[in-house]
């Protein structure tokens, strides 16, 4: 058989949105910034989707389901051609977007966790780059700059815009929450994204820069 050629970045958007908060999906922002400077890259999104209301209908038309050991809940995934349908009929363009992830809020807790380490293991690139459903590439060659960094470094970290439209300094050391670029042997030896998180519905970010300062301090020749 043809073994399918390596992507030159997965990115993984961690996504949800309950349909009664009245606002448009930022999910199409976000999107839009990526296909506007995909340019020649060989490129692959897969979204994370956290139980959002509006997609609860692909639990009655997925493509594939994985249980969840003493858990009364499954992670459904939809892709190939049942997935462009979808999109199409949710208005969402079906452009690079090769996965998408869902688990249902049959309990009310944060599942970012654990659909993000599912869209891991479905990835098709030893690059991969995080993102929130409402964070967007602001420079016109996000894209470019981080496969080129990483030909030199192993973790790559932007510049944040506030909602105020204001940089934020580097040297204020706040966490930026989980939006990064990292190889993905690195992910996966950290044993990915914190799913004991799904207990409180928060401590996702922390707990993953505390895995990757402990794993980088570790091995000098690694690069952030």
């Amino acid at each position: 058989f043809t073994k399918m050629k390596k992507k030159d970045l997965s990115i993984i958007i961690a996504h949800y949105m309950p349909t009664d908060n009245g606002k448009q999906n930022p999910l199409i922002k976000t999107l839009k910034s990526i296909n506007n400077q995909k340019n020649n890259y060989n490129i692959e999104i897969i979204i994370a989707d956290d139980g959002s209301d509006y997609t609860n209908d692909i639990i009655n038309n997925f493509s594939k389901k994985i249980s969840i050991e003493d858990d009364k809940r499954d992670i459904y995934v939809l892709n190939n051609n049942k997935l462009n349908l979808w999109l199409k009929n949710k208005n969402i363009n079906p452009s690079l977007i090769s996965n998408w992830v869902y688990i249902p809020k049959y309990i009310n807790c944060m599942s970012k966790a654990r659909v993000v380490n599912q869209a891991v293991k479905l990835s098709n690139s030893e690059y991969l780059c995080f993102l929130d459903d409402d964070n967007y590439f602001i420079s016109d060659n996000s894209i470019g700059n981080i496969i080129n960094l990483f030909k030199n470094y192993n973790l790559i970290i932007g510049q944040v815009k506030d909602n105020n439209g204001e940089f934020r300094f580097y040297s204020s050391h706040r966490v930026q929450g989980t939006t990064i670029a990292v190889k993905k042997n690195i992910i996966e030896n950290i044993d990915g994204f914190g799913e004991w998180t799904e207990e409180f519905s928060c401590g996702v970010d922390s707990d993953l820069w505390i895995k990757l300062f402990t794993y980088f301090n570790k091995d000098k020749n690694l690069k952030a």
